[in-house]
């Protein structure tokens, strides 16, 4: 028994976490019984058990429109990105930035150009 207590010392209660989400979205057992197509005393059962299956997880998950199995998972840190990464993406970064002024004078020159063949032309 005391096994048992060790190992659910880290995880989060489900069931109280799937009645403040409840009440929240005002979803009465009824409704999330009719909801899931279950009886509203397993709706009940259920919401005092502190370990629930995926397939429970998922199924009232979907139900409720909440993603439960985020509760399980701790937040991945940020990604640490070395200097010399930055270093490398502001230079190319800049490189990209002058090749973009120089597309956009050579598009202007193009543009110029165009109308004078026009006024030429007559087209």
């Amino acid at each position: 028994m005391k096994r048992k207590a060790d190992m659910m010392k880290g995880l989060p209660e489900i069931g109280k976490i799937v009645r403040g989400i409840m009440k929240e979205q005002r979803v009465t057992h009824r409704k999330l019984g009719k909801m899931l197509g279950w009886n509203t005393t397993t709706i009940t059962l259920m919401l005092k058990k502190v370990i629930w299956s995926n397939a429970e997880l998922v199924q009232v998950g979907l139900a409720l429109d909440t993603d439960l199995l985020k509760y399980y998972y701790p937040v991945p840190p940020e990604p640490v990105v070395p200097a010399s990464h930055l270093e490398s993406a502001r230079t190319e970064i800049e490189s990209l930035q002058n090749e973009l002024k120089m597309k956009d004078e050579e598009l202007l020159k193009l543009r110029t150009e165009n109308n004078v063949l026009r006024e030429v032309f007559g087209k």
